[in-house]
């Protein structure tokens, strides 16, 4: 008996944990997923099958009461409500459902309801003991334990595969060093080399037609003042898992052109990332690396803590009503964490001076929207896509810009750019123009250059000190 209840509790603890389930089987990468994370979640999931196992010997003696039949379908509501947002999430399916999210959640809702008000009807024709049935409905899912069980083995030794790029990818994804940099001399005259990408930036705020809405934004207004505005900058991949690899220059080996190219200039560099594996894909030769995950809170911290996977497992849900009331606290804590995270490790880097160049790849103004100074979303819904709430996480890349501007020396070469553009407010041939622009403390006059140009190629160009050749090219303009 007590064998079948542990079964049982294990069943239940595996149906918990199907989000998670579902990120390893479909998508570990973007999880950071190691064998730490594994046996973190084999602790948490032992815990957990533990607690309810527990539970349900405890109602053994009183097997047809009707407080443990309550106890029987309240863990089972549990396990079915997170296995429904597991499948909601399933990458296998979402392709097909993406235009109908809503309704696919709706079906699962109504589904779930079906499902428990069949299996209560049922019981009111039963002899048996009611809680004893139940029992014997969960043994029948045992299966997904031994799943998830081969999941947490196997996940972890699943490797970036950048051969799973589009091919509207790959024509940019660079193999060797352009010879025309070969001429570019080491740097001389920069002290440092600070780039920050903010996820999501957009083109039209920075300096299109909404830049007039950056009037309350006082360092933000003066970096671009001072900068030189690349306006007409491209980058392939119009999603960040592929935009990055585009910006470096990973080619189908996981190499780096780019990172190759600051290597052969003897450029040291440190790296924060975010999203993106960056550390154990094609940034492992950085001086310093760190990079986030969107999902996995365990990256902002090496502390074995169980509770980490269960967080993981609500950050997973879907973002849609009744699975974003769990989702959207988990994330946006998540996201505040991981954005006060980055903005200290800049902070020490630049009072350190010990890297010659910086990259930080920031999590905002992507969503959820967060408030810099709560843990508590910046509205009710983080995840709104409207254009105000949008504007209330440039606030925050103005507070990073005032840490940046208020610490760096000169001279320093200073870049800002994004991945891609503010998808919801764009049409989808402009997703690929980015924000690129660039300051050079103590240098003459800025320039805006609105001639064509490929993100990548003018990043290492940048970073090799070519940036006055560039601006004063055909196609700039003095403002």
């Amino acid at each position: 008996m007590q064998f079948k209840l542990l079964i049982s509790g294990a069943t239940i603890a595996t149906l918990f944990f199907f989000p998670l389930l579902n990120g390893l089987a479909t998508s570990p990468n973007w999880l950071h997923w190691t064998f730490f994370d594994s046996f973190e979640t084999l602790i948490s999931w032992m815990i957990l099958t533990g607690v309810v196992s527990t539970t349900f010997l405890l109602t053994v003696k009183n097997k047809d009461s009707a407080f443990a039949y309550l106890i029987y379908l309240t863990w089972l509501a549990i396990g079915i409500f997170f296995a429904a947002g597991g499948l909601v999430k399933l990458s296998i399916v979402k392709e097909y459902v993406q235009p109908y999210r809503h309704l696919a959640v709706l079906f699962a809702l109504v589904t779930i309801g079906i499902a428990i008000i069949s299996f209560v009807i049922a019981l009111k024709f039963q002899r048996v003991s009611k809680s004893n049935h139940l029992r014997k409905f969960i043994l029948c899912l045992w299966p997904l334990t031994l799943v998830m069980g081969i999941q947490l083995i196997v996940a972890p030794l699943r490797n970036f595969q950048t051969d799973q790029f589009p091919a509207s990818g790959e024509s940019l994804v660079g193999h060797s060093i352009p010879h025309s940099l070969q001429q570019i001399q080491s740097l001389q005259s920069v002290d440092q080399i600070v780039i920050l990408l903010f996820d999501e930036l957009s083109v039209d705020y920075l300096y299109g037609n909404r830049s007039s809405d950056l009037s309350n934004l006082p360092s933000l207004q003066r970096y671009l003042s001072l900068a030189n505005l690349y306006t007409n900058v491209t980058l392939t991949g119009s999603r960040t898992e592929f935009a990055i690899p585009s910006l470096f220059a990973v080619n189908k080996n996981g190499n780096s052109g780019l990172l190759e190219f600051w290597k052969q200039k003897d450029i040291s560099f440190s790296i924060w990332g975010w999203f993106l594996d960056y550390c154990s894909t094609f940034a492992t030769a950085a001086e310093k690396c760190h990079s986030n995950s969107f999902f996995n809170p365990r990256t902002l911290t090496h502390k074995f803590f169980p509770f980490t996977p269960i967080w993981t497992n609500f950050n997973l849900l879907p973002a849609e009503w009744p699975f974003n009331l769990i989702k959207n606290p988990a994330a946006t804590y998540l996201h505040l964490r991981t954005f006060q995270a980055t903005k200290e490790w800049l902070i020490q880097q630049l009072d350190n001076q010990k890297s010659r160049l910086i990259y930080v790849h920031f999590n905002i103004p992507h969503t959820p929207l967060i408030n810099k100074e709560s843990s508590v979303a910046s509205t009710l819904d983080p995840f709104d896509k409207s254009l105000e709430g949008y504007r209330s996480q440039l606030e925050l890349v103005d507070d990073v810009i005032y840490s940046l501007l208020s610490r760096v020396r000169q001279p320093s070469n200073l870049i800002i750019l994004s991945d891609h553009n503010l998808r919801s407010a764009t049409p989808s041939d402009q997703h690929e123009h980015v924000v690129f622009s660039q300051l050079s403390l103590g240098s003459d006059t800025p320039h805006r250059i609105e001639r064509p140009m490929d993100a990548s190629q003018l990043l290492r160009d940048l970073s090799g000190d070519g940036w006055q050749s560039l601006s004063s090219t055909p196609g700039g303009h003095i403002r």
